[in-house]
C-alpha cells in the first residue's frame, strides 16, 4: 500500500493485538480509531510502521515484536513477510483453528444458539504441500541478466515477489515450479508477452498454461512447450490469451500446446474430468471431507435436486444414487463443458442435466417442471447474494438447502435472507481447506 502523509499521526504506533480479522490481520485500536496490522497475532505487543490510514481505520505494518504471542511459530516459507499468501504461517496450527472457530461464532451470532449449532471441524490438517494449484505472475526482471520475475505479489501490490519453491504446493506442482525460473531464464521469455502462468494438479499429473498477452507469437513458445511437456509429471501444456484491459486474468479460450486438455479427479466416491483453468477445490483431501458432509446432510431420496454454481458436477455426481433427476447449473461455458462431458460418463440411473445460466436468472426466472427437494449451491467467496437466496427461498423452495461456503461473512448475510423466508439453520460444520491462511470453508444445513 503507497504511504501517504498523514497529519497528527507518528511514523510508529505501539499497541497490543487484540484479535484477527477475517483476512488474518491483527486488530488493534490507537486513540479510539481502529488500526489494522500485517504481521501481527493476538496479545502481541508489536511497533507498528503506519502505511495509510482511511476515514474510519489507520493501517500499518508490524516492524519489531515486543513481546510475541506464545503460539508464534517458525514459517515454514522463507518468504511469508513478503508474499502475504499464507499470513497464519507463524501460528501453531491448532491455534489457527481456533481463531477460524471464534471467527465463524462471531459471524454467526444472529443465530439462536451459534454454539449448538456451529459443529467442531469435520476435517482438521496442518498440512503442507496441499493446494493442486497455482497461478503465479510476471513482471520485468530486477536483475540485469533476467529476462523477467515470476511469483506472488506483495500484499495490497502490485510489487512481485519472486519465489521459486512453495511449501503449501502439492509435489507435482512444486516439481513445475521448480523447473520454471532456469526455463523462462534460458528462453528469455518476455514479460511483454507473458502475464501469468497456471499449474493445475490431481495429485499425480499436472496441466502447465501460459497466460499470454494478445500480440505475435514469439519463437521460443514451441520449444518451451516441448521442454515443460519433458517434465515427467506433466501431461499437457497450453496457452491462454488474457485480456490486458480486464482484472479478470484468465481469458475464454485455450489452445492445446503439447498433450491432453484435462486431468481425472478422483474425489471421494466422484471422478470427473476438469481442464487447466476449470474450478476444482484446491485441496483434494479436504474436497473428499466437502463431499462426505453435503452427503450427510443429504440423505434423499429425491425426485428433483438442483446444484446451483455446479462447476464441474462434482457434487451432482456425489448425489447420483440419491436423486432422480439433478439439474447443475454453472454460468461458465468452460464448467458446464466439462459437467456435460463428466454426466455423459456416468453410469448411474439419475438423469442429470447441466445448464449453462446464470444462477440468478436460473432461480428467478426459470420454474423446473417438477418440485425441487434439495438445493446445494457453493458460490463464490462473494456469495450468492439476497436475490439468488430470496429467489430459492421463496420460488424454488426446497425442503433442504445446503450451503457450501468459503467465506463466514458472505454465508451470514445470506442466510439472514434464507432466515426471512422461513428457514432455519440447523448445522454449520467447518471444514479446514486452506491451512496456514486466515480462509475457512463451511457446509450450513438449512430447513424449512
Amino acid at each position: 500500500m503507497p504511504k501517504r502523509h498523514l497529519p497528527n499521526i507518528p511514523q510508529t504506533i505501539q499497541v497490543i493485538i487484540e484479535k484477527l480479522d477475517t483476512s488474518g490481520l491483527g486488530i488493534s485500536t490507537w486513540h479510539n480509531k481502529q488500526i489494522v496490522v500485517h504481521g501481527a497475532f493476538p496479545g502481541e505487543e508489536v511497533i507498528v510502521r503506519v502505511d495509510g490510514q482511511g476515514q474510519f481505520r489507520i493501517h500499518g505494518t508490524a516492524i519489531a515484536i515486543v513481546r510475541p504471542s506464545p503460539h508464534r511459530v517458525s514459517p515454514r516459507c522463507a518468504i511469508v513477510e513478503q508474499c502475504g499468501g499464507c499470513t497464519l504461517q507463524r501460528l501453531d496450527p491448532k491455534v489457527q483453528r481456533e481463531i477460524k472457530y471464534r471467527t465463524i461464532l462471531e459471524t454467526l451470532d444472529f443465530l439462536d444458539n451459534p454454539t449448538d449449532i456451529v459443529r467442531p471441524f469435520a476435517f482438521i490438517s496442518d498440512s503442507y504441500q496441499y493446494r493442486n494449484k497455482a497461478l503465479w505472475m510476471t513482471a520485468a526482471a530486477k536483475q540485469p541478466d533476467h529476462s523477467l520475475d515470476m511469483g506472488l505479489f506483495r500484499p495490497w501490490s502490485h510489487d512481485l515477489v519472486p519465489l521459486s519453491t512453495c511449501p503449501v504446493q502439492d509435489q507435482p506442482t512444486e516439481i513445475v515450479l521448480r523447473h520454471l525460473p532456469p526455463l523462462l531464464q534460458s528462453y528469455k521469455v518476455a514479460a511483454t508477452w507473458l502475464r501469468a502462468i497456471m499449474v493445475r494438479s490431481n495429485g499425480k499429473e499436472s496441466l502447465v498454461t501460459f497466460v499470454t498477452y494478445p500480440g505475435p507469437q514469439p519463437s521460443y513458445v514451441e520449444p518451451l512447450a516441448d521442454s515443460l511437456f519433458a517434465i515427467p509429471t506433466v501431461v499437457g501444456v497450453a496457452q491462454n490469451q488474457t485480456n490486458p484491459q480486464s482484472n479478470a486474468i484468465i481469458g475464454p479460450e485455450l489452445h492445446v500446446l503439447r498433450g491432453v486438455d484435462r486431468l481425472l479427479f478422483e474425489i471421494g466416491p466422484t471422478r470427473f474430468f476438469a481442464g487447466p483453468t476449470s474450478f476444482v477445490q484446491t485441496y483434494l483431501e479436504g474436497a473428499a471431507h466437502l463431499i462426505e458432509q453435503v452427503r450427510a446432510f443429504l440423505p434423499g431420496p429425491f425426485t428433483t435436486l438442483v446444484d446451483l454454481y455446479a462447476g464441474v458436477g462434482m457434487f451432482a455426481l456425489a448425489m447420483t444414487e440419491r436423486a432422480a433427476h439433478i439439474l447443475a447449473v454453472e454460468a461458465s461455458p468452460d464448467g458446464t463443458k466439462w459437467a456435460r462431458h463428466n454426466f455423459l460418463n456416468d453410469t448411474s440411473a439419475c438423469k442429470l442435466d447441466a445448464i449453462h445460466n446464470d444462477v440468478l436468472s436460473f432461480t428467478a426466472g426459470t420454474q423446473p417442471t417438477n418440485a425441487v427437494d434439495a438445493v446445494i449451491l457453493d458460490p463464490p467467496r462473494a456469495g450468492c447474494g439476497a436475490e439468488v437466496a430470496a429467489a430459492i427461498g421463496n420460488r424454488l423452495r426446497p425442503s433442504v438447502v445446503v450451503y457450501v461456503s468459503c467465506n463466514p461473512n458472505s454465508f451470514a448475510r445470506d442466510a439472514r435472507v434464507f432466515l426471512a423466508s422461513g428457514y432455519r439453520v440447523t448445522d454449520v460444520v467447518p471444514v479446514d481447506m486452506f491451512p496456514h491462511t486466515p480462509h475457512v470453508e463451511l457446509v450450513a444445513k438449512l430447513t424449512l
